[in-house]
């Protein structure tokens, strides 16, 4: 959330001081799923697996309509030949 309230300076193309206050929660603790798997950790003291769910929600700040996570993959395929096997 902090990297999204940067700015912007369109005229230097770099990222300039925050627009507002991204830990700004107001009291309330509203989560957001970043669509996570759940990953299985080992706690050594309890010597016992779990699931670590503490990675997978964020706390949304209060001044934050909406924030979710997307990804993008790059389905494209490259392919190399070689006329020799030292090059």
């Amino acid at each position: 959330s902090e990297r999204a309230a940067l700015g912007y300076n369109i005229l230097t193309q770099e990222e300039a001081q925050s627009v507002y206050d991204a830990k700004y929660y107001e009291g309330q603790c509203e989560t957001v799923y970043n669509g996570d798997w759940r990953k299985l950790r080992y706690d050594p003291t309890c010597e016992r697996l779990y699931y670590g769910e503490d990675e997978k929600y964020f706390r949304k700040p209060y001044n934050f309509l909406m924030y979710h996570f997307e990804a993008l993959a790059d389905t494209s395929i490259s392919s190399e030949f070689y006329d020799d096997a030292s090059d």
